[in-house]
């Protein structure tokens, strides 16, 4: 009898150690689990520093390359002032209107008008120069045989007026 109650008791020992066992090896699988997920946060820590080191290169190369493209405009915007004085400072290519009122839908004409007889006694010598080279007036006529005949019966052969030249008007 006694060896029957030693061997329950070894047996209750046996199942209660058991029991602590299988409770220990979750512990240990989760305290497991748990070092993986603590383990791999460096890693990713890691690569995250990697892609922000090549971002903070890639924006340091962009800022180099900006600043290469903004000394480039600051040169062509140097080339540019320089050019917008020379148009500014050359003379003014004056256009005169020959008529008031332009019917719609007929096409613009550059008539060059000149007349070196008629104003030789002017005191102005802007004046008289500019129309010993020829004035240059818009006519609206439907062709260049109408904006020639409305040039000769504006400007009169008899007074001193020679058509130059007469052609499309591309500024319109």
């Amino acid at each position: 009898m006694t060896e029957l109650l030693l061997f329950g008791i070894s047996l209750a020992i046996i199942y209660a150690a058991a029991k602590r066992m299988i409770q220990a090896n979750r512990t240990y699988q989760r305290s497991v689990k748990e070092i993986e997920l603590l383990a791999a946060i460096p890693v990713e820590l890691a690569k995250n520093k990697k892609n922000l080191e090549k971002k903070v290169a890639e924006q340091i190369d962009l800022i180099g390359r900006s600043k290469a493209r903004i000394e480039q405009l600051k040169g062509e915007k140097v080339q540019l002032d320089e050019e917008l004085k020379k148009l500014k400072a050359r003379p003014k290519d004056n256009l005169y209107v020959m008529e008031r009122v332009m019917q719609p839908g007929q096409t613009l004409w550059e008539v060059i008008i000149s007349n070196d007889s008629y104003f030789r006694d002017v005191p102005n010598e802007e004046f008289r120069t500019s129309w010993a080279h020829g004035r240059k007036f818009v006519v609206s006529a439907p062709s260049e045989r109408d904006a020639r005949r409305r040039a000769e019966l504006k400007f009169l052969s008899n007074q001193g007026y020679r058509i130059l030249q007469i052609q499309k008007s591309g500024r319109f």
